[in-house]
């Protein structure tokens, strides 16, 4: 088996509207990073930039990327990007930025894909999992002990009220100095109105599906993991066909010679042939076969749900975001899972906006709406939505975490 490869240096992304760079650890060569500075730290870097964020406010409002007011409970405490085959970290740490925007109290994680890790044995596989998914347990857990602090101060504050005492300065700082001690550093602040808990997960095409499907029942097997609060399924799932286990496979391999990229091409079309028709023989579904069905199973959420899960509320809502002119993912591919997904869980489907699927008044308002939402694209590439239309994917995202959160 080969060795771990040796983690790259720290990677930063560049934050639109003068914020500053999100800086990522890397923790391996696929898991990174990034840990939000302690409030006041940040405080201090906003008040340095009001005068020029002022001056962009205009802009702000129009790429969407202003702070995501959750109205069902507080901020995730994690974000878990997935990124596709073979991606640099330097193209998904540009998901990265925007997201830290928008949710500036999170924890943000990202996952990376390589055709190495594909091929890898099984057992190097779910290391990997196990890393990002202690990763996220360790994240949450600090967050709990922050909401205990915090329910401990609201306690006695009810207590001293009772008593018909008031606390004073000096014991309230010194509650605050108690809680910096027993909390990571860049968690010590206490202003925010609500703890951030739970994640939501972004995954980008099938080489993120599959790790999401292989993670689900690592984070569920975690010790303190977090509930899944929401999810993004981006240009996924497809249906892989050898053609497009090709294509994928030699992308790295864009810049060199044509003959070079043809023959890789045809060779690795030749061993997902063989491999799938070695399945087909054994009476096995493929790979990706087994990737979109353990998605749409409700056994690999339960453990996971952020709602009542005894009520049947399993599924986290769900956001579809891909393009009609997607050559490596069909279109049809990703609505027929969608399709899927609401058939399975019971949940309402349709496109964004979501107002119209939000839970109604007599349901918990706490946990997340139930919802399969997609929104499609006409002329996208293949994980490139972004870039073809920025402010409609952000506007997109805001919707739908709006919606739910």
């Amino acid at each position: 088996m080969a060795t771990q490869a040796q983690a790259p240096p720290a990677a930063k992304a560049a934050a639109p509207g003068g914020a500053p760079a999100v800086e990522f650890e890397a923790l391996d060569s696929l898991v990174h990073v990034y840990r939000p500075p302690p409030i006041r730290e940040r405080q201090k870097q906003q008040a340095e930039l009001k005068k020029q964020q002022q001056q962009q406010q205009q802009q702000q409002q129009d790429d969407g990327l202003a702070p995501v007011s959750t109205s069902r409970g507080p901020a995730p405490a994690a974000v878990l990007i997935q990124g596709w085959m073979d991606a640099p970290l330097r193209i998904v740490a540009k998901y990265a930025a925007p997201y830290a925007r928008l949710f500036p109290d999170s924890t943000i994680v990202l996952q990376l894909s390589t055709g190495s890790a594909f091929m890898a044995a099984e057992a190097a596989k779910q290391k990997t999992a196990r890393r990002v998914g202690e990763v996220l347990a360790e994240v949450e857990t600090r967050m709990a002990q922050r909401d205990r602090l915090r329910d401990q101060e609201r306690g006695l504050e009810a207590s001293a009220r009772q008593a018909g005492l008031r606390m004073d300065v000096d014991a309230q700082n010194s509650l605050a100095r108690e809680s910096k001690e027993k909390s990571d550093e860049q968690d010590s602040d206490s202003s925010i109105a609500r703890v951030p808990r739970g994640v939501i997960i972004h995954t980008f095409s099938d080489g993120g599906a599959t790790n999401l499907a292989r993670f689900l029942p690592i984070l569920a097997q975690t010790t303190g993991h977090p509930a899944v609060l929401s999810q993004v399924l981006d240009c996924c799932p497809g249906i892989a066909t050898p053609s497009s286990g090709a294509t994928a496979f030699t992308v790295p391999l864009a810049r060199r010679s044509w003959l070079v990229r043809s023959a890789a091409w045809w060779s690795v079309w030749l061993y997902f042939g063989l491999l799938l028709l070695y399945r087909r023989l054994l009476g096995r579904r493929s790979w990706s076969e087994v990737m979109r069905h353990q998605l749409n199973n409700p056994a690999r959420w339960s453990a996971l749900a952020a709602g009542d899960a005894a009520k049947g509320d399993v599924f986290p809502p769900r956001l579809y975001l891909y393009s009609k002119a997607d050559k490596l993912i069909k279109y049809t591919a990703v609505e027929k899972h969608a399709d899927e997904a609401a058939k399975t869980s019971g949940l309402q489907k349709g496109p964004l906006p979501v107002d119209t699927l939000k839970s109604d008044s007599s349901k918990d308002k706490s946990a997340p709406a139930p919802v399969v939402a997609f929104r499609r694209w006409e002329s996208a590439p293949h994980c490139d939505i972004l870039r073809a239309d920025a402010q409609g994917y952000w506007k997109a995202l805001r919707q739908f975490y709006e919606a739910v959160l």
